[in-house]
């Protein structure tokens, strides 16, 4: 899966991260997206840009919920360290 509109991750950056989607924060998490496994792929593009639940990623991906959960609270972790770089 790749990153097909650069609006929607900026719109992720500023309402799920809370910060200001500076451009060179945009292009670092661009190329940071690109080396994500598919699992957090799905994690950032279907539940947090997408607004699937975690409930609805359970049963289309056969991933327990307590995976999903641990996997996006470092999603959220690693990208949030990409942009403090």
């Amino acid at each position: 899966m790749e990153i097909e509109n650069d609006s929607q991750l900026a719109q992720y950056l500023v309402y799920n991260l809370g910060e200001a989607a500076a451009w060179d924060n945009l292009v670092a998490l661009k190329n940071e997206a690109k080396k994500l496994s598919q699992l957090e792929q799905v994690i950032l593009f279907e539940h947090l840009l997408e607004k699937k639940t975690i409930t609805q990623l359970v049963e289309e991906c056969g991933v327990p919920r307590i995976t999903l959960k641990r996997l996006k609270k470092q999603l959220l972790q690693k990208l949030r360290n990409v942009m403090e770089k």
